[in-house]
């Protein structure tokens, strides 16, 4: 199996075009036409799992960020950035990103946030459909099938995300009966909860 199988099955489900125009979705070094004999997925790349995976044998790394969002030109290999594709080009490893078009793919990385919170809800939609009658886009709301205090959610986060540094603003005694999430970032979408008539928001970052 080459490294293009691995590449077609995740497009398959989650093609390149749902990604936003400013993302760098894809192949981010290396080549798909390596034979694949081992895989590493990982949030984000770093010399020190390029290094790892090298050790183990693997020469695919498939992240959910890209290197960068901005423009590889010039490439300093004085720079972070660079020398991670160096140490990639080096040790023979592809780089593979799946981000935004898995962010608004179906299920989502919403849908994972959401089911590893609580399973005990009902009525999900998308919070920012893609388009009219389509279960593809960003973020999730659904209503909790028993209402529950916010510091009663918190405490599931902590629970299902152990080591994690979790920001909260409002009243924790308030009762919330239904709930946003969003994979990633949702600073640009807090409207979008509020018109949802979530009573309680969860990003990935703000």
């Amino acid at each position: 199996m080459k490294h293009r199988d691995i590449i077609e099955v995740i497009e398959d489900r989650y093609p390149v075009s749902l990604a936003e125009k400013w993302d760098k979705t894809g192949l981010q070094v290396g080549s798909i036409y390596q034979e694949t004999v081992g895989v590493v997925i990982a949030l984000d790349c770093s010399i020190e799992l390029i290094q790892e995976a090298s050790e183990k044998g693997c020469n695919l790394i498939i992240t959910h960020h890209p290197l960068t969002l901005g423009s590889l030109h010039p490439l300093s290999l004085d720079t972070y950035l660079g020398q991670m594709i160096s140490l990639a080009i080096q040790t023979g490893v592809t780089i593979y990103s799946a981000h935004t078009n898995f962010d608004a793919g179906d299920p989502s990385v919403s849908d994972y946030l959401l089911d590893q919170i609580t399973t005990e809800y009902f009525g999900k939609k998308v919070l920012i459909p893609l388009s009219q009658n389509t279960s593809l886009g960003f973020g999730k709301t659904a209503h909790l099938s028993q209402p529950k205090t916010c510091l009663e959610i918190i405490n599931l986060v902590k629970k299902n995300y152990p080591n994690t540094l979790l920001r909260f603003i409002g009243n924790s005694d308030s009762v919330v009966s239904k709930i946003a999430v969003m994979g990633g970032s949702g600073a640009s979408f807090i409207k979008d909860a509020i018109l949802a008539e979530a009573e309680l928001f969860i990003p990935g970052d703000v």
